[in-house]
């Protein structure tokens, strides 16, 4: 089976879907698959559940473990093969971590780290590029539970942007700066004041002839970042700022990846 939770919630059993019925059902598998081959307690499932959810009617504690049951029960007659198991421990979903995009997607992401540091930038463009391709949309887009989502949120971090400005800085030191500068631009307006992402976004312009399109970045990230935060840019940021206004030679030259 594989499953996704980089998104939509998903699952197939050989290349076919399974549709898992109920919210709740949903919010337990997904919790589990987080945790792969971990066992989970009835009570931390229960909190997933019935955590944080305002009026909304839930039963009295001593009722959510026999409720926890009840749901895992009705999950595994969803399901085609034996995953969901009982421990001494809770339940655990029992597969192989490759199979579950969140899973892959931290893999791609380690290995790509790795290959950026050896100096390996092609192959890092390419694991960059497949761990990104794991994401099609919001984490658990469609599964209600803020005690989840907040525990995938300290999980994830946020990885997702790191995978793409970490593409990005390997694009660069290849000499690709054509090919990511309309990502870049594009990551910029999702979060303008991430100061790696600007320096990368105003390296790539300067690359590609607009020395004019880097220094107007520049200042639309010093208002961003005043207004905002109260703060000037980083001196790194102001350093690049200034070798582009002097047309700095070295900055035609491979950045430099710590």
């Amino acid at each position: 089976m594989r499953f996704g939770l980089l998104g939509p919630f998903e699952a197939f059993a050989q290349d076919r879907p399974i549709s898992v019925r109920g919210n709740n059902n949903r919010v337990i598998l997904a919790g589990l698959l987080v945790n792969v081959n971990h066992p989970i307690s009835s009570e931390r499932i229960a909190s997933w559940l019935w955590s944080d959810r305002g009026d909304r009617v839930s039963p009295a504690p001593p009722r959510r473990v026999a409720n926890v049951r009840t749901y895992v029960q009705r999950i595994r007659q969803q399901l085609p093969d034996e995953i969901l198991r009982t421990t001494v421990h809770g339940y655990a979903v029992r597969a192989d971590p490759d199979c579950i995009d969140l899973h892959r997607f931290a893999r791609l992401l380690a290995l790509g780290r790795r290959a950026q540091l050896r100096g390996d930038h092609a192959e890092a463009v390419m694991l960059f590029t497949d761990a990104i391709a794991a994401w099609r949309g919001p984490a658990l887009d469609d599964i209600d539970s803020p005690a989840l989502h907040e525990e995938l949120a300290v999980r994830l971090g946020n990885d997702e942007l790191m995978a793409h400005q970490q593409r990005a800085e390997s694009l660069l030191t290849l000499g690709r700066h054509r090919e990511v500068v309309t990502e870049l631009a594009r990551l910029v307006r999702r979060h303008p004041l991430r100061e790696p992402l600007v320096g990368c976004l105003m390296t790539a312009h300067y690359r590609c002839g607009d020395r004019a399109a880097a220094v107007a970045q520049f200042e639309a990230t010093r208002r961003a970042l005043r207004e905002n935060l109260g703060i000037d840019p980083s001196n790194e940021l102001q350093r690049l700022h200034v070798r582009i206004l002097r047309a700095d030679p070295t900055l035609d030259l491979p950045l430099t990846i710590v």
